[in-house]
């Protein structure tokens, strides 16, 4: 967690950015967007991550999508 935290937060900071989006299923990670908002925070950014809800790992979506090809003859 504190590596890709300080890496994004230096990567923001590099490219003068005060917004960061958080996506797929790394955004489930509580401790990690946690600690991203916090630390954010301080620097005058701000967090922005779905809802666990929506925090999905995008393999699973490519992979029902490649089984609904296959299924179909594709």
């Amino acid at each position: 967690v504190d590596t890709l935290v300080e890496k994004t937060l230096r990567g923001a900071r590099a490219l003068g950015r005060t917004r960061i989006v958080v996506g797929g299923g790394v955004a489930g990670n509580k401790m990690l967007v946690g600690t991203l908002t916090e630390r954010a925070a301080r620097g005058g950014m701000q967090v922005f991550a779905p809802s666990p809800r929506l925090a999905t790992d995008n393999a699973a979506m490519i992979a029902r999508a490649a089984v609904y090809r296959w299924e179909v003859g594709e």
